[in-house]
């Protein structure tokens, strides 16, 4: 995809604002209110100088141990630019930046499994919604390289 970034956004970036509304079109009650400086910094796609997609951590319980986990809290990528990889390069980009802030594990709950299978995930049995899953993937020394590899705009 031609002039297309992703970037890091911390809580002073020009586009936070912009990204939590992305989110808050698809899930009302999103909020980086309560958004941790602890967690890894939220990612978004720019395509032609446009947000066209996002991806936020959260923290939540493990649902197989008593700790908790970082979690992919929403990825969402407009209806218009769907079917272009766009998640794939925001899900890749999430889990080489958790591996490179030291996390050895990154869950998701999502209705589109079969995305992060794709990348390699696998499902943890957990209870969930009908048509969700719990999604994880252990983090290996291979995101740590490719997160110092990474640049950004």
């Amino acid at each position: 995809m031609l002039n297309s970034s992703i970037i890091r956004c911390d809580h002073d970036c020009v586009y936070w604002a912009e990204i939590e509304r992305m989110f808050q079109r698809e899930w009302p009650d999103f909020s980086f209110d309560d958004h941790s400086k602890q967690l890894p910094k939220p990612i978004a796609f720019f395509n032609q100088d446009a947000l066209v997609a996002a991806l936020a951590y959260t923290f939540y319980k493990h649902p197989l141990k008593d700790e908790q986990a970082l979690w992919v809290n929403a990825l969402y990528v407009n209806l218009n630019m769907r079917g272009k990889g766009i998640a794939s390069k925001l899900i890749e980009q999430a889990m080489a930046d958790a591996a490179g802030s030291g996390y050895s594990q990154l869950l998701a709950y999502t209705d589109a499994p079969n995305l992060y299978e794709h990348l390699g995930w696998s499902e943890i049995e957990a209870s969930s919604e009908p048509n969700h899953k719990v999604m994880g993937i252990d983090l290996t020394p291979k995101y740590h390289k490719q997160s110092e590899q990474n640049s950004y705009r």
